[in-house]
Formats: structure tokens, C-alpha cells, sequence
């Protein structure tokens, strides 16, 4: 907002923020990272109550999808009562959820499609360095079954007809 002269000072943004969060247009989820122990409170992913408002302004006509996934996966684990965070790994990969619940933890990555390998491997090598009896659950819109020994790939129908997460596994 500086670079277009408006003179928004970061505290006033932040006020504004308090105020969507207040009437619940939009909520926030902390970074927990391994190296800082505590969440990262200064550094947090803002997601829409609807993710109608996403598409609001749109640049080159080109809606953010992988953000409305992402977005619809939020939404639907906070309605189902999971407790969620942002996950950053020690070599500094971002884990798009961490969902608890009644003792249970799952690390969940959220991606439109895996089917190009290079997009694969980024998603994957985010779980790398977790231990194996960690749950990893791999979330995207295609249909054919990515699951591998160690993580759990779920189209986004068949997470969004589940109970729990646990019926994944």
C-alpha cells in the first residue's frame, strides 16, 4: 500500500484486520515453526469465512484456485472442530496444515493437482524430516490415488465426505 502512495501504516492494517476478524469475514492461522518452538505470532495466513470474497479482485482474469482449496480445506477442518496451524519444517518448508484433535495430529498439504511430477515432489518434500508414525495427508483435486508408504492422498470430494480424518487411514 506504501508503494502506491497511500501512507497505510502497518498498525492501522492490522486494526483494519482485527475488524474483519471481529465480524468474522476472514480469520488467521499462526506458524508454528520447529527451530522458534512457540507459534510465530507476527507471522500468520489469513483465510476468507467465503471463498466468494477471493475472487473480488481479480488480476489478468486469473483467480488464485490453489488459495480456494486451500481456503475450502480450512474452513471445512475449523467447522469440524479441529484446532489448525501453519507448519514450518526445520529446513523450511511450509506444511499447509497441522489439525488436532482428540489427541490426534495430522500434516496436511493442500494442492489443486499433483499429476506434474515437479509439483509432486514440492509437495512431498515438505513431509520429508517428519517421523514416520506421522500422519501426512496429501489433499488435491485429482482423481487418480497419489498415496504413497507414508502419505495419504485424498481427493477433495471424498475429504470433503468424510467425518474425521481419520477415516483416511
Amino acid at each position: 500500500m506504501r508503494r502506491n502512495g497511500s501512507g497505510v501504516t502497518d498498525k492501522t492494517i492490522k486494526k483494519w484486520m482485527s475488524y474483519l476478524e471481529e465480524a468474522y469475514l476472514i480469520s488467521h492461522l499462526s506458524r508454528y515453526s520447529t527451530k522458534a518452538k512457540p507459534a510465530l505470532d507476527y507471522y500468520y495466513k489469513v483465510y476468507d469465512a467465503d471463498v466468494a470474497f477471493n475472487s473480488l479482485e481479480v488480476f489478468d482474469n486469473r483467480y488464485d484456485l490453489s488459495h480456494n482449496l486451500e481456503n475450502i480445506i480450512f474452513n471445512e477442518l475449523t467447522y469440524r472442530g479441529y484446532h489448525l496451524s501453519v507448519f514450518i519444517t526445520g529446513k523450511g518448508q511450509e506444511i499447509d496444515f497441522i489439525a488436532e484433535k482428540n489427541g490426534k495430529k495430522y500434516y496436511i498439504q493442500a494442492a489443486l493437482s499433483v499429476a506434474e511430477e515437479k509439483v509432486w515432489q514440492k509437495e512431498m518434500r515438505a513431509f520429508e524430516g517428519l517421523s514416520q508414525i506421522d500422519r501426512k495427508i496429501l489433499i488435491t483435486t485429482d482423481t487418480i490415488d497419489y498415496s504413497t508408504s507414508n502419505v495419504t492422498h485424498i481427493s477433495l470430494d471424498r475429504f470433503l465426505s468424510l467425518a474425521s480424518l481419520s477415516e483416511a487411514y
